[in-house]
């Protein structure tokens, strides 16, 4: 109710605000910034503390190991122009808390974080799949990629470190159902009627396979879903 009224006040002190491009991002942050983080629903989780005893050159997490300006959408609200990391090797994101009282991260509760946005990707919280970025969406169906560190424990005499080697998935959601892409077999599995036309566009898109595989899944899912809908 605090923050409906504020912002409400806050509306009619900027009313400029609501015709700029980025109106949105710049009325909330104004909002943000008046009553503190403190007072914004944005604390649900637990204090963050580095965990993995890491070399130079090598860390846990997506693009890099500092937190970046990026977006989040959390209990339903969203929140702009917060620094965020994203944590492959558990899945987790961390927020920097940065107020007049308060110097802190932590470790968002993720079944609170509906979707968040950093370095330019979206990423939505897939339930049992975790966090998943949208790679390509459209109302047929949408390519999603799963980022993940395995970590490895090191030792080098009493001294022990972690590395991390980064594993990507594909998966496709198509008709309420997410699949994931490994092969050609993958996509024959899930539309048997089609070994044809899947194995044609294959053996006719071998360099674009190679060079740019998010558009290579995304234009066979887009010739295999037009034909699915002449045949039914």
């Amino acid at each position: 109710m605090k923050r409906n009224i504020l912002l409400i006040l806050v509306f009619f002190i900027n009313i400029p605000m609501f015709f700029a491009q980025n109106q949105d991002s710049k009325l909330y942050n104004t909002f943000d910034n008046k009553v503190g983080n403190e007072n914004v629903n944005l604390n649900y989780g637990v204090v963050f503390e580095e965990k993995y005893r890491k070399k130079k050159g090598n860390h846990n997490y997506f693009i890099s190991e500092r937190y970046q300006k990026g977006q989040l959408k959390f209990r339903n609200q969203v929140f702009y122009d917060k620094y965020i990391k994203y944590e492959l090797s558990e899945d987790l994101l961390i927020l920097k808390v940065n107020t007049k009282s308060i110097e802190e991260s932590i470790i968002l509760d993720k079944s609170l974080v509906s979707e968040f946005q950093i370095a330019g990707k979206k990423f939505i919280n897939y339930n049992d799949y975790g966090f998943l970025e949208q790679v390509y969406f459209s109302n047929t169906f949408s390519l999603l990629k799963k980022y993940h560190k395995k970590r490895k424990e090191n030792k080098d005499g009493a001294y022990v470190y972690y590395t991390f080697k980064k594993e990507i998935k594909h998966l496709v959601d198509f008709d309420d159902k997410i699949f994931t892409v490994k092969s050609k077999k993958s996509f024959e599995r899930e539309f048997p009627n089609q070994k044809k036309t899947i194995t044609q566009f294959y053996k006719k898109n071998k360099f674009l396979q190679k060079n740019n595989y998010n558009k290579f899944i995304v234009e066979l899912m887009k010739l295999i879903t037009s034909k699915k809908a002449n045949y039914e």
